[in-house]
């Protein structure tokens, strides 16, 4: 459907024979300025981004999700950002939200979410904005915690050479067992740097931390 001002956004769909992606097609076909596009069933998503070239590409994050990760990144490299990647998640993690990001994704909704929020979604990334689904409150990518409003003032350099490396393996998505084995060392002092860096940060939680990382330039 055309926007009265004549613009339409397309939405690729890939695996567009799934439940999902049906429900998917039937919610935007009702919606002003928003063309579902049906991708065929089993063809690769990086060919069909390159071939169709969609304003937004919505992926199911839990689809073969370490394909599709290196998917994202792909399709974003690709097409410059002309084509802008949703991912579709069950869960409400911010951990995959940030990976999502860290990739090149550029929102994060929930396959359960509330009726009108994808087309929120999808209208907000079209117009070169970040999208969280509202179960991560928002743009967490962005925001921070009363304790850290002035991030960018934040000094490396009180971390420790391999704190900072820590601090990247973190906001890659790396878990304890990841940074342990980058660094040769156990679980236990891996997990002993993070609650180091989160002292020196005062950040309480993990998930805290990787919203922090996301503000601040490690290189």
């Amino acid at each position: 459907m055309i926007c009265q001002d004549g613009t339409t956004t397309t939405v690729l769909l890939p695996n567009a024979d799934t439940l999902l992606m049906n429900g998917i097609a039937a919610l935007l076909h009702r919606e002003e300025g928003i063309e579902a596009i049906p991708g065929t069933p089993g063809e690769d998503v990086v060919t069909m981004a390159r071939e169709l070239r969609p304003d937004i590409l919505l992926l199911d994050l839990d689809d073969a999700e370490r394909h599709n990760l290196g998917a994202i990144r792909e399709i974003s490299r690709i097409s410059c950002d002309r084509t802008r990647v949703i991912a579709l998640s069950q869960a409400a993690d911010i951990q995959n939200a940030a990976l999502v990001f860290n990739h090149g994704g550029w929102g994060y909704e929930l396959k359960n979410c509330r009726e009108n929020e994808l087309p929120i979604a999808i209208r907000r990334v079209r117009s070169g904005k970040r999208f969280v689904c509202s179960a991560l409150g928002g743009d967490f990518v962005y925001t921070v915690t009363a304790n850290h409003t002035n991030l960018a003032s934040v000094d490396l350099q009180k971390f420790t050479e391999t704190e900072r490396k820590v601090l990247a393996i973190i906001k890659r998505g790396g878990t304890a067992k990841d940074i342990a084995a980058e660094q040769h060392t156990t679980v236990s002092t891996a997990e002993t740097h993070v609650r180091n860096i989160r002292k020196k940060l005062n950040i309480h939680s993990r998930s805290e931390l990787v919203r922090v990382l996301y503000s601040i330039k490690l290189d």
